[in-house]
C-alpha cells in the first residue's frame, strides 16, 4: 500500500500490518515504515506524533537530532554518543545517581582519545575531592581553603596571586613555602626581611640588612661570585685561574693583571736554583721600568741583552761555568771557570781564554800583548808602570821618582805649656802609616853622586820646640821656620831653622833644647851630621815674648811653596867707589859704602870689581864687611863679629876674603859669601876694599854690597 491514512487501519489486507487503534493497546510484528519526511523542531510536530510515551525494548537509532523536552534517564551501564558536539543545557549533571560512597569512588567522566586518555574523576581520599588529567597520572584539583600537595611543573601565565598573609620566621613558614628552590627570570621585590640560611650569589644585592653581617673564614672553593653569604656570615672564596676572589695564603693561580701602586713586598725567603722554584716565580718575562737589584746570585739559562752596562756591588760575582752549552748563532757566552780565568764561547762552540792564556804566573802580573799574549812582570817597590818602546809588550816597571818628589804631605803645628810642636800628616791630615805612607826625595848623601833616593814615612812624626827655645825670633815679629826633613840612612826625621838652607849641600844639624836660640842653626830632635835634607814647609809666627810659644803660626805653607826664603819688602844698596891701591896695606875709607840695618833677619851680597892697569905683581887682599869704616891706614875695622845688636849665621870673622895676584891686563870679579845677619836693633855695616901694594897709578878696586830684608 501507498501509506497509511489517518486513521485508517493497519492489518493484513493494508500493507500486512494491523489497524493502529488511538486508544488501545495494539501490537505489530513487522516493520512499520514512516515515509513521512516532515521535520521535527518540537515534540508536536514531525513524520510521527506520539502524544504517549514510547516505549522501545531494543536500540534507538535517530538520524536527526534529539531534543528532549523533559528528564533524559539513561538505565543502562554504557552510554555512547555518537555526536561531534553534546550540548546539555541542564545546570547540574548527577554522575553515579543512587549510588553510595563505595560505588562513588572514581566516578566521573573519561574522555578517549587516539593514543591517551583522559579523566576528572571524584577521589574521597583527596583534600579536593577531585583529580584531572590523563588516566593513569591524574592529579589533584587545586582547590582553596585546604592544604593540599600538588606535584609537576604549574606554568602561570599571569600573575599568581596568594592573599594568604602568613609571616615568615623560617625557611618552613610563611604563605608560599617550597621544599625546593625558586628560579626567578626578574626581580624580587621584597616588603619585609629577607632572611638566608645558605648561601647569597649575585652581582647586584641591593636593600637594608638590619643586623650585624660579620666576615667568615675564607672558604676552599672559588665561585663565579668570589663570596658566599650565609645568614648574617660573608664568606669570601679564594681566586682561581678563572674566577676571581680574594688571595689567601694557599697556593693559587690568579688571572690578569693586576696593578700595584705602591711596591709589592714578598716575605717568603725561599732560594733559587732553578726554574719554577722562588720566592716569586712567572712564566712569562719581568719588564722593569727602573733598576732590578739582586742580593744573592744572578742566574741566567738564556740569553741576555744589555743596552746599558752591569755594575757588581760589593761581594757581587758570577758563577763558574765548567760546560757551558753554546748560545745562539751569532751571540757569545763570557764566563768564569774554576782556574779563576774567564773565558768567552762562540756559537760554533770554540772557546777562548779572555785572562792571558795563563800567563799570570805572580801576584801582581798583568797581561800584556805583543804578537802573543804574555807576562808584564810585576815590579819591584815604588816602581812605576810605564810605557817603553823598546820592550816587546810596550810596557815596563821603573824607578820613577821625582828628585823634588814630596808626596801626601801637610804639616800641622800647635802650641801648649809654652812649647811648639810641629808635626808631619798626610794629605788627609793623619798620622802616616804603611798604607799611607808620605813620599820624599832627597839628594845623595854622597856630593859627588847624582842619585836620588825616596824615604818613605809610615808612623806619626813630630818634633818639639820648647819654653824658651827662640830660634833665634824676636819679640812681636813676624818671624819664618822652615820645616826640613832629614834623610837619616834611609828613615826621615824633622828638623827647624829660622834661615834657609840650600838643599843642595849636606847639612849637620843640632840637638834641639831650651837653649836653641839661634836663627841660624838648624835644630832637629837629634843631632845629625852631613846629611841631606828637604825644605818641606815654612810657618810665619809672632809671638809676643821670644821663646813663649802661645800663639800658633800665622800661615803654614808646603811644599815648593815654601823653597824660597821669605823675601822682605827692603833691599839696601851700598858702594866703596872706586879706589887706587897707595903701595901699602890700607883698609880705604869711603863716604857711600854702608848701610843700616832694622831689626830683622837680612840677607847680605859683597862683591869687588879689580883693575891692576898694566902693573906686574900687583897683590890685593880684596873686600869685607865690617862693623865700621875704613881709615886708609892698615888698621883693622871694628869686625862683625864685634859689632854689638847683630849675628852672623857663618863663622866668617876675618876681614881679608881673598887675596887676589893680577898680571899685566888682568881684570877681576871677586864674590864674596852670602851672609845671613839677624838684628835685634839698628844697625850699620860697611863694605871695606882693601890693597897692599902697588906698581901702577892705573890700579883699581870698587866693592858693592846689597842687603835683601827677609823677615
Amino acid at each position: 500500500m501507498a501509506g497509511i491514512n489517518d486513521g485508517q487501519r493497519v492489518d493484513a489486507a493494508n500493507s500486512n500490518a494491523a489497524w493502529i487503534a488511538k486508544n488501545a493497546n495494539d501490537s505489530t510484528v513487522g516493520i512499520l515504515t514512516v515515509n513521512n519526511v516532515t521535520q521535527s523542531t518540537t515534540k508536536d510536530n514531525g513524520a510521527l506524533i506520539v502524544e504517549g510515551g514510547v516505549g522501545i525494548e531494543k536500540n534507538l537509532n535517530v538520524g536527526g537530532s534529539v531534543v528532549v523536552t523533559g528528564d533524559l534517564t539513561v538505565n543502562g551501564t554504557t552510554t555512547s554518543v555518537q555526536t561531534a558536539n553534546t550540548l546539555i543545557k541542564d545546570a547540574l549533571v548527577t554522575f553515579n545517581d543512587g549510588g553510595n560512597d563505595a560505588s562513588s569512588e572514581d566516578s566521573g567522566f573519561e574522555i578517549e582519545r587516539t593514543t591517551t586518555n583522559a579523566a576528572m574523576q571524584f577521589q574521597n581520599s583527596l583534600a579536593s575531592k577531585f583529580k584531572i588529567g590523563l588516566l593513569g597520572s591524574m592529579l589533584e584539583v587545586l582547590v582553596s581553603g585546604v592544604a593540599q600537595t600538588i606535584s609537576g611543573i604549574k606554568t602561570f601565565a599571569a600573575q599568581l596571586l596568594v592573599s594568604d598573609t602568613t609571616q615568615s620566621t623560617t625557611k618552613d613558614t610563611g604563605s608560599i613555602v617550597t621544599e625546593g628552590g625558586i628560579g626567578v627570570e626578574k626581580n624580587i621585590n621584597a616588603g619585609g626581611s629577607i632572611t638566608v640560611v645558605g648561601a647569597v650569589t649575585g652581582s647586584n644585592l641591593s636593600g637594608t640588612n638590619t643586623g650585624d653581617v660579620t666576615l667568615g673564614s675564607i672558604g676552599a672553593t672559588p665561585t663565579a661570585a668570589g663570596a658566599s653569604l650565609s645568614g648574617q656570615v660573608l664568606t669570601l672564596q679564594p681566586a682561581s685561574a678563572t674566577l676571581g676572589g680574594v688571595l689567601t695564603a694557599i697556593a693559587q693561580s690568579i688571572l690578569g693583571i693586576k696593578t700595584f701602586l705602591s711596591a709589592l713586598v714578598v716575605s717568603d725567603t725561599t732560594q733559587t736554583g732553578s726554574l719554577g722554584v722562588g720566592s716569586i716565580v712567572t712564566q712569562g718575562g719581568i719588564s722593569a721600568a727602573k733598576n732590578i737589584y739582586v742580593g744573592g746570585a744572578f742566574d741566567v739559562v738564556g740569553l741576555t741583552n744589555l743596552t746599558g752596562h752591569v755594575t757588581l756591588q760589593d761581594a757581587g760575582s758570577f758563577k763558574e761555568q765548567a760546560s757551558p752549552t753554546n748560545p745562539s748563532a751569532t751571540y757569545r757566552k763570557l764566563y768564569p771557570k774554576s782556574d779563576g780565568k774567564w773565558y768567552s764561547l762562540s756559537s760554533a762552540g770554540a772557546e777562548t781564554d779572555l785572562s792571558g792564556t795563563g800567563v799570570q804566573t805572580t801576584k801582581g802580573d798583568i797581561a800584556g800583548f805583543s804578537t802573543l799574549a804574555a807576562r808584564v812582570p810585576v815590579g819591584t817597590n815604588d816602581q812605576m808602570l810605564v810605557v817603553d818602546s823598546v820592550q816587546a809588550l810596550g810596557l815596563a816597571y821603573n824607578h820613577v821618582t821625582e828628585a823634588d818628589l814630596i808626596a801626601n804631605l801637610s804639616i800641622a803645628a800647635s802650641v801648649a805649656a809654652n812649647a811648639l810642636t810641629i808635626a808631619l800628616k798626610t794629605a788627609a791630615g793623619a798620622d802616616a802609616s804603611a798604607t799611607d805612607p808620605i813620599k820624599v826625595a832627597f839628594r845623595s848623601a854622597t856630593l859627588t853622586s847624582g842619585v836620588v833616593s825616596l824615604v818613605k814615612t809610615t808612623a806619626a812624626l813630630s818634633i818639639v820646640v820648647p819654653s824658651t827655645a827662640t830660634l833665634g825670633h824676636v819679640s812681636s815679629t813676624s818671624t819664618p821656620i822652615y820645616v826640613y826633613e832629614l834623610n837619616n840612612a834611609g828613615s826621615g826625621e824633622l828638623a827647624l831653622s829660622t834661615s834657609y838652607f840650600d838643599e843642595t849641600a849636606l847639612v849637620s844639624t843640632t840637638a834641639i833644647s831650651a837653649a836653641a836660640t839661634s836663627a841660624t842653626v838648624m835644630y832637629s830632635t837629634t843631632a845629625r851630621s852631613n846629611v841631606a835634607f828637604r825644605c818641606i814647609g815654612r810657618l810665619l809666627s809672632t809671638q809676643t815674648t821670644a821663646g813663649t810659644w802661645a800663639a800658633v803660626p800665622t800661615s803654614i805653607a808646603v811644599g815648593d811653596n815654601s823653597k824660597a826664603p821669605y823675601v822682605g819688602l827692603t833691599l839696601l844698596t851700598a858702594t866703596s867707589g872706586i879706589k887706587t891701591p897707595s903701595g901699602s896695606d890700607q883698609y880705604h875709607q869711603s863716604t857711600t859704602n854702608s848701610v843700616t840695618l832694622t831689626v830683622g833677619t837680612w840677607q847680605v851680597d859683597q862683591s869687588a870689581l879689580f883693575s891692576n892697569g898694566g902693573a906686574v905683581g900687583y897683590i890685593a887682599k880684596a873686600l869685607g864687611i865690617f862693623g865700621a869704616n875704613g881709615n886708609d891706614t892698615a888698621t883693622v875695622p871694628t869686625l862683625l863679629s864685634a859689632t854689638a845688636n847683630l849675628t852672623v849665621n857663618s863663622a866668617y870673622s876675618s876681614t881679608i876674603y881673598q887675596e887676589r895676584r893680577a898680571d899685566i891686563g888682568d881684570l877681576a870679579i871677586i864674590h864674596g859669601p852670602s851672609l845671613i845677619i839677624t838684628v835685634t836693633a839698628s844697625v850699620t855695616i860697611f863694605i871695606v876694599t882693601f890693597s897692599s901694594q902697588s906698581t901702577s897709578a892705573n890700579a883699581r878696586i870698587t866693592g858693592y854690597l846689597t842687603a835683601r830684608k827677609l823677615y
